[in-house]
C-alpha cells in the first residue's frame, strides 16, 4: 500500500513568491485585477477578487518572470557576450548596454537570491549571501522530510 501527499489531478497550491513585490511591474497587475467589477455579497467580492488576482500574478509571472534560474543564466550570458564585445575595443554603446545588462544581471540574482532565503526559512542569513548550494539542500532536506514516501 502506497500513500501520496497530493493527488496529481488537484491543482497546486498558490504560494506568493516575495521577490514578486520588488518587480516593477507588479503593483500595476494588483491594482488592474483589484480594481475589475464583481458583483454580490462582499465576502462573495472578496473571495472572487482573491482568485482573479491569483490567476493573474499566476498569468504575469508565467509570461513576465520567468524561472529566476534562467533569468540568471540569460543575464550570466548576455554580461559574458558582451564583455567580449568589450575586448575587441568596443564604443560608447557598448560599455552602456554592459552596464544595463550588469544591472539585469544584478537584479536577477536578488531576485533568484529572495526566492531561496523564502524557501529555505533561514532565519540568520545575512544580505549578500549567494551560498545558493546551501539554499538548495535546506530546501531539498525540507521537501524530504515534508514527503511521505511509503507506507510497510
Amino acid at each position: 500500500m502506497a500513500v501520496s501527499t497530493r493527488l496529481d489531478s488537484k491543482p497546486r497550491c498558490f504560494r506568493f513568491i516575495n521577490a514578486w513585490a520588488d518587480h516593477e511591474e507588479f503593483l500595476g497587475v494588483v491594482k488592474q485585477s483589484w480594481e475589475q467589477e464583481c458583483e454580490g455579497p462582499p465576502l462573495h467580492v472578496l473571495c472572487s477578487k482573491l482568485q482573479r488576482l491569483r490567476r493573474s500574478i499566476q498569468a504575469w509571472n508565467k509570461e513576465r518572470v520567468g524561472n529566476f534560474s534562467d533569468n540568471v543564466r540569460k543575464a550570466e550570458a548576455e554580461v559574458a557576450r558582451l564583455d567580449q564585445c568589450m575586448l575587441g575595443g568596443g564604443s560608447e554603446n557598448d560599455q552602456l548596454q554592459l552596464h544595463q545588462a550588469q544591472a539585469r544581471l544584478s537584479r536577477a540574482l536578488a531576485m533568484e537570491e529572495a526566492l531561496w532565503k523564502q524557501r529555505s526559512r533561514v532565519k540568520w542569513l545575512q544580505l549578500g549571501d549567494r551560498n545558493t548550494r546551501f539554499f538548495y539542500s535546506v530546501v531539498k532536506q525540507r521537501h524530504m522530510q515534508a514527503v511521505i514516501h511509503g507506507v510497510t
